[in-house]
C-alpha cells in the first residue's frame, strides 16, 4: 500500500440522478462510495438531481450522510416557452447558488458527476469557474446507447471537455469511450464497482432475520429490461427442465419487459418452474442469494452489476453471459462459468454442469469470495477513486 492510501481522501461533492434504495446499480455505487470515503475520514457530500422542484431539500441516507436534492432542468427548457425558459435559469441560479455554498461550507475540492446525464456539462463547467477540479464516472448505458444518438452524443463531448479525469467501470466501456473521443485516453482510468460498503458490513455480520424460506436452484436479480436477457434464460430453462424436471427459477425485480417474461413463462409451461419476487429489500435480496445455487447474469450488455459482486462475495457461483465487463470478473471455470449472449443451449448446458455437478458447485463457490477479494473490495474501491481525487488535485 503506498504512503498516500493512509491519507484522508480529500473533500468531494458527488453528484448524481440516483441514490441508495434498492433499484439500480448506480444508485448503490454512489451510495456505497460515498459512505466507503466518510469511513475513510473523508468529507463527502451527494447532490441528488430530482426531477422537480424549486427549494433543495436535504435528507440523510442511511449511515447519516448528507444528501441535497435538487432541480436542474435538461437544458432544452433553455430554448422552450417562455416560462419554460423562466423556470429553466431561475432553477439554475438556485442550483448555482447552492453548489457555492455546499463547496464553501464543507471546504470540498473535487465534484465528481456518477452516470453522465444532460444536466452535467453546464454543472461541469460552473464547477471548474469556481476552480474546483471535475470527475466524471461513466456506467455502462450512459455510453453504450447515449454515444450512438446524434441527439445526445454532444452531451457525452462536452462532458468529457470540461473533465480532468474520466472513469469507467469496465475495459470494454473505456476502449468504446476512446473510440468514439480518442483525445479522451490519457484522463481515462478504468476503476471497476466494487462491493457496496452496507451490503459487505451487513453480509459479514449476523444474517437478516426476515431471511426468505423459498428455494431455488438458479436466481436473476436485476432489472427486468430486454438488455438483461431474461427471455433467453426462460428458454434456457426450458431445457434443462427436460433433464431437471423441477428446476426452480427466481427473478428477483421489476420492470417494463416483466409481462413479456410472464407471458414468455406461459408460452413454454413454466409456471411451475418460475417464480417473480418482485424488488426485494436489501435484507431479503443478500438472502435470496444465500438461497441458491448460482445467480445467471444472461445480459445482451453491461456495465459491471453489484449483483455479481455481492453474489461473488457471498459464496454463490454465477454463470455469465461473455459481454461487456462480465468477463473482467468471471473468469470461466474459477468463480462461475461464461456463455455467449443471445444463446439459450448454451446456457442451459452450463446451468445443468452447476447444478448435477455437486463437485463443481462447491469449487465455484469455494474460490467465488478470493476471487474478488482483493480488488472489489468495498476499502480497495474507495481508495481508487481517493486517489483519482488525490491525482487531479496535484495536477498530475
Amino acid at each position: 500500500m503506498t504512503t498516500s492510501a493512509w491519507l484522508r481522501p480529500p473533500g468531494a461533492l458527488i453528484v448524481t440522478p440516483w441514490y441508495g434504495g434498492t433499484r439500480g446499480g448506480v444508485a448503490v455505487a454512489v451510495e456505497s462510495l460515498v459512505q466507503g470515503l466518510i469511513r475513510a475520514g473523508g468529507r463527502a457530500i451527494t447532490m441528488r438531481l430530482v426531477p422537480d422542484g424549486w427549494i433543495p431539500r436535504t435528507r440523510y441516507g442511511t449511515a447519516n450522510e448528507e444528501i441535497v436534492e435538487l432541480c436542474v432542468r435538461p437544458h432544452a427548457a433553455a430554448v422552450g416557452t417562455p416560462s419554460q425558459r423562466a423556470g429553466y435559469y431561475m432553477r439554475f441560479e438556485i442550483a448555482q447558488h447552492a453548489l457555492r455554498r455546499i463547496v464553501r461550507e464543507q471546504d470540498l475540492r473535487v465534484v465528481h458527476f456518477s452516470y453522465a446525464i444532460e444536466q452535467y456539462p453546464v454543472l461541469a463547467r460552473l464547477a471548474r469557474e469556481m476552480g474546483l477540479k471535475v470527475v466524471t464516472t461513466f456506467h455502462g448505458s450512459d455510453v453504450n446507447n447515449t454515444l450512438e444518438d446524434p441527439a445526445t452524443r454532444y452531451m457525452v463531448e462536452e462532458l468529457v471537455a470540461a473533465s480532468d479525469h474520466i472513469t469507467a467501470v469496465s475495459r470494454t466501456l473505456a476502449d468504446r469511450l476512446k473510440a468514439a473521443i480518442p483525445e479522451i485516453a490519457p484522463r481515462l482510468t478504468v476503476l471497476h464497482n466494487g462491493v457496496p460498503t452496507a451490503f459487505a458490513a451487513a453480509a459479514d455480520g449476523p444474517r437478516a432475520t426476515d431471511a426468505l424460506t423459498t428455494r431455488w436452484e438458479v436466481l436473476l436479480a436485476g432489472q427486468l429490461t430486454p438488455r438483461k436477457g431474461g427471455d433467453v434464460l426462460l428458454d434456457a430453462l426450458a431445457l434443462v427442465r427436460e433433464e431437471i424436471p423441477t428446476v426452480h427459477a427466481a427473478f428477483a425485480g421489476s420492470g417494463r419487459f416483466e409481462s413479456e417474461l410472464r407471458a414468455h413463462v406461459v408460452r413454454l409451461g413454466l409456471g411451475a418452474n418460475v417464480e417473480f419476487l418482485g424488488n426485494l429489500s436489501r435484507e431479503n435480496l443478500s438472502a435470496a442469494y444465500r438461497a441458491t445455487k448460482v445467480l445467471v447474469i444472461p445480459s445482451r450488455s453491461e456495465g459491471l452489476p453489484l449483483v455479481l459482486l455481492e453474489a461473488l462475495w457471498l459464496g454463490v457461483p454465477v454463470v455469465a453471459t461473455a459481454v461487456d465487463g462480465l468477463p473482467e470478473v468471471v473468469r470461466d471455470d474459477v468463480n462461475g462459468l461464461l456463455v455467449p449472449p443471445d444463446d439459450a443451449p448454451a446456457l442451459a448446458d452450463a446451468l445443468r454442469r452447476i447444478l448435477l455437478d455437486t463437485g463443481l458447485r462447491q469449487r465455484l463457490s469455494g474460490q467465488a469470495r478470493a476471487s474478488i477479494a482483493d480488488h472489489f473490495s468495498p476499502e480497495a474501491t474507495t481508495e481508487k477513486y481517493a486517489e483519482v481525487y488525490r491525482m487531479v488535485l496535484a495536477g498530475s
